[in-house]
């Protein structure tokens, strides 16, 4: 479990103010599912591994906003949701399945440093605005946050506990115009 936070978006777009990120109300989840490790030497201190996993990503927003697709421009846009109401709170979320290759290596025997990649292929999404009124807008599309993701990812741990970083090499958003490749860090458990 960790933090979501993007470090560059930039918002060139009808007047949208910025994302505005709630870093403590964003978070990414991960799951592996399964894993399979090739050892390079016989005391197995350095090694590759690849496996699958689930990720989840959740992103809250303190800006009213929301991402709209324009078919004929075939555009994405950030924008104002609706100046007649008062946003409550704004979120987006994406659901990954995720391939991680990794080089590991061993400098204790409880001890573990691995550096690779991530990839990711998306297949569920969602958008979801709470007004101060009590009403909401849910949205389940096939648009808007990349298809595919590829994380460059440092992991260091022990036998029971580790910490996790991983830096978007692709924007999180399928827009021309909106840049935004999140960080996320946090601590996994091992078992």
């Amino acid at each position: 479990m960790l933090f979501n936070m993007p470090v560059d978006a930039v918002n060139t777009n009808n007047g949208a103010q910025g994302m505005g990120l709630r870093p403590l109300r964003s978070w990414y989840f991960g799951f592996n599912i399964a894993d399979v490790g090739i050892a390079f030497n016989r005391r197995h201190t350095a090694g590759l591994f690849t496996g699958v996993g689930i990720g989840w990503n959740n992103f809250s927003w303190n800006n009213d906003i929301t991402i709209e697709y324009d078919p004929e421009n075939v555009v994405y846009t950030v924008v104002p949701i609706d100046p007649n109401k008062v946003v409550k709170n704004t979120k987006n979320g994406a659901l990954f399945l995720q391939v991680p290759l990794m080089l590991e290596i061993r400098p204790t025997r409880h001890m573990y440093i691995d550096a690779g990649v991530t990839g990711g292929l998306r297949f569920a999404q969602w958008n979801r605005v709470k007004f101060a009124d009590g009403s909401q807008i849910k949205n389940y599309y096939s648009a808007k946050v990349n298809q595919f993701k590829l994380d460059a990812s440092l992991r260091v741990g022990g036998d029971y506990i580790g910490f996790f970083a991983n830096y978007a090499l692709l924007p999180l958003f399928d827009m021309s115009d909106t840049k935004v490749h999140p960080v996320s860090f946090g601590f996994s458990v091992n078992f």
